[in-house]
């Protein structure tokens, strides 16, 4: 560790001395962006898991109106809990548990993904959890969203929704 610090102070005491000195810290600052964007999934992955008590079963991804055809909720569940567990970029370790996975033994389609596929597939879970973990804190404590009127989001209350059922028969 001293050797290190040692190199850090000289680096930042005489960094402008060097040829390519822009180009280093344009490196520099974007690895630290990359750093703080993977620390960042990895909490909304860790939030999101820690959110059930068995999450391999009962995580629910809530997908909106693009779930997609090409995964199942089982593969996608499987996949942010290993996310979770391995860390976000670790697709060819992930790759290597689907295929150890017994309950994806006959799963040909998922098991044979390549880890290109595999990391598409995970960038868009990761932002359908960030997109959700934003809508609970904008929500505060859960429940249904008000509206400036105080009805629910969808512009009335359950009871009136339910005597429009009523009433259209």
């Amino acid at each position: 560790k001293e050797d290190i610090r040692a190199y850090h102070t000289v680096f930042w005491e005489r960094c402008n001395e060097l040829q390519d000195y822009d180009k280093i810290i344009d490196k520099i600052k974007k690895g630290e962006h990359k750093l703080k964007r993977v620390s960042a999934i990895s909490s909304a992955l860790r939030t999101k898991v820690q959110k059930t008590t068995n999450p391999w079963q009962t995580l629910t991804l809530s997908y909106g109106s693009n779930k997609g055809k090409t995964f199942t909720e089982e593969e996608d569940r499987f996949l942010v809990c290993m996310m979770d567990r391995l860390g976000y970029g670790a697709w060819d370790q992930i790759k290597q548990e689907i295929r150890k996975a017994w309950n994806f033994r006959f799963d040909w389609f998922f098991k044979s993904r390549t880890t290109a596929e595999l990391q598409r597939r995970c960038d868009t879970l990761v932002r359908l959890i960030e997109r959700e973990l934003e809508e609970s804190d904008k929500g505060g404590s859960g429940g249904k969203r008000k509206s400036k009127k105080g009805n629910d989001a969808d512009g009335g209350n359950e009871n009136k929704s339910t005597n429009k059922k009523k009433k259209v028969k």
